[in-house]
């Protein structure tokens, strides 16, 4: 009986695979993306893990389930979950201040009193624009990454916040980038450092790194963007991946598998973090959409309050869609910075097929 049991269910595992295989090459048709790759976690299983089309348009070359995608901002939730681990070790808290962080800077008043957990629920005053002087030395990439954030940091609180902190939503990758260097500053290790032994390392993503994927012996997918209606690749060397300044924000790429690594321990029991520190992750921050890390909405299918996050880049795009109430959770990524609809459907039709 349970040697039926076991055929019965790889049998619809492996229809599931079909399926979802077979959805992502329409999608794919459909929306025209090089490369689409897509896969769901339930109930503490990998249910679902599929990649189509090809690591760079007109080229033989097919993408597969090893290879790696840059995920953008889908690097914040990381970034977040990195604050509550060293929160829990009482290297600092959710309430710790700029001010509390930086006290032998020479920073604008309005900073003083913005704490942590606002910079990561994008409440903390910082600009959605980063300042254009600012911006074109981070991407000069001049010194370590840890030297880069902290110059481009020092560089943001010389000047007045955008907004009163903790008055409204503002979503800010320099916000970010100064969480980051709080953490850089308090633990003194560089934030990459950090997230590999704290975040890669625990949660088995081998393949995650920082950057655009790797092109070298090991071919990885280029990232694509759309001129005068054609698809063009981006080479690595272009200048496609955001500089190292604002990289707690917007840096990370992994296989889609890592990227479901991931998105699944925010899904059930976390190996990183207590529930009430978990549960301090998934919570608004007041009354907005938005708590430490994530966008925080209603779906029928999370039967609750679902998480989610996309995270976009020159020639990018990923996207994490989780019901903590289900233990649930469903990611996709393309190599194209139009893929934003491809994701989307390729997890709905995750979701229809599977809940």
């Amino acid at each position: 009986m349970k040697k039926l049991f076991a055929r019965k269910a790889s049998s619809c595992l492996s229809d599931v695979m079909s399926d979802l295989q077979s959805d992502l090459e329409q999608i794919k048709r459909c929306q025209r993306v090089p490369a689409l790759a897509a896969a769901a976690h339930i109930n503490g299983e990998q249910r679902g893990l599929a990649v189509v089309g090809k690591r760079r348009i007109r080229t033989k070359e097919t993408a597969s389930t090893k290879d790696k995608w840059h995920i953008g901002s889908c690097t914040k939730p990381m970034t977040a979950t990195l604050a509550g681990i060293w929160i829990e070790q009482g290297l600092l808290d959710w309430n710790t201040t700029i001010g509390d962080i930086f006290q032998e800077w020479p920073i604008k008043c309005g900073w003083n009193r913005v704490t942590l957990e606002q910079l990561l629920a994008h409440h903390g005053g910082a600009p959605t624009q980063t300042p254009a002087n600012l911006w074109h030395q981070a991407c000069k990439r001049k010194g370590t990454p840890a030297e880069q954030r902290s110059e481009f940091v020092r560089g943001i609180l010389m000047q007045q916040p955008d907004s009163m902190p903790g008055s409204r939503y503002e979503y800010s990758n320099s916000g970010y980038a100064i969480a980051g260097h709080m953490l850089e500053t308090a633990s003194k290790r560089a934030w990459e450092s950090m997230m590999i032994s704290a975040i890669f390392e625990p949660l088995g993503m081998t393949s995650a790194g920082f950057g655009t994927p790797v092109h070298g012996l090991i071919e990885q997918p280029n990232g694509h963007i759309r001129l005068n209606r054609k698809l063009y690749p981006v080479e690595a060397d272009a200048g496609e991946d955001s500089p190292p300044a604002i990289g707690p924000g917007a840096t990370v790429h992994c296989s889609i598998e890592d990227l479901l690594k991931f998105a699944a321990s925010h899904a059930g029991k976390n190996c990183l973090v207590s529930d009430n520190t978990l549960h301090r992750l998934h919570r608004r921050y007041r009354a907005s959409e938005c708590s430490p890390g994530w966008g925080v909405v209603h779906r029928n299918w999370g039967e609750g309050y679902v998480l989610c996050h996309y995270g976009a880049n020159w020639g990018w795009l990923a996207s994490m869609w989780i019901a903590p109430l289900k233990n649930v959770a469903f990611v996709a990524a393309s190599n194209a910075h139009i893929g934003r609809q491809a994701c989307d459907q390729a997890i709905n039709k995750m979701i229809y097929r599977l809940l």
